[in-house]
């Protein structure tokens, strides 16, 4: 046997394992620290090379994730219009506030719901301030206005080319996908083809 192609298949093998490993602990990290990755998500404050950080922007992507937020909001709007609440152990809405701004919220859950793609940032600041029980959607005295979060999630939506693509790849979560984060807007970009430099998505909404 060829000892160069047994120290390439050798090499090969570490390179496959060390890969297995990391995507462990990147799917470890976002089940123990999920909050914290949506509020780095949120702000667009995504480290470069973080794999953990790119696996929670693919889930927060999907469809059905988007659209399981979507009716987090319609069912907040609903609690809202119903009459007082029996004891739950849920935090109650703040129904005047949410109310009040009945339509922008709706509005928001549209845009989740239709966009065929849509900002990763916008829905990781829609699940902080759905988990915020302290926040504007439940407390009148909230540090910052529901009209602040919704103004804050809806800037979100706005596409952003040419996006500030971190470089380089921010992470390969398997041998054939590439990721790229923006640092502006939160926007994740994939690609099958490794070859493809970030810059080759420049202008494309997010």
């Amino acid at each position: 046997m060829n000892p160069l192609s047994l120290t390439s298949r050798r090499r090969g093998a570490v390179r496959s394992s060390a890969h297995r490993r990391a995507a462990w602990q990147a799917r470890a990290a976002v089940v123990l620290h999920r909050r914290q990755l949506d509020r780095d998500l949120a702000e667009g404050e995504v480290p470069p090379g973080s794999l953990s950080h790119t696996l929670r922007a693919r889930q927060l992507a999907d469809p059905l994730a988007r659209h399981r937020l979507a009716r987090s909001l319609r069912r907040i709007v609903a609690d809202a219009e119903s009459g007082p609440a029996p004891l739950r152990s849920a935090v109650p809405v703040d129904r005047v506030a949410v109310r009040h701004w009945r339509e922008p919220l709706l509005g928001l859950a549209e845009q989740l719901d239709v966009r065929t793609q849509t900002s990763v940032a916008a829905s990781a600041r829609i699940l902080v301030l759905l988990r915020d029980g302290t926040g504007p959607l439940y407390n009148g005295h909230a540090e910052h206005s529901l009209s602040d979060s919704i103004w804050w999630i809806a800037d979100a939506f706005r596409s952003c080319p040419p996006h500030d693509w971190r470089c380089p790849v921010v992470a390969k979560m398997d041998p054939t996908h590439a990721a790229w984060t923006c640092a502006r807007c939160g926007a994740i970009a994939m690609s099958d083809d490794a070859a493809v430099r970030p810059d080759q998505f420049a202008g494309r909404p997010a």
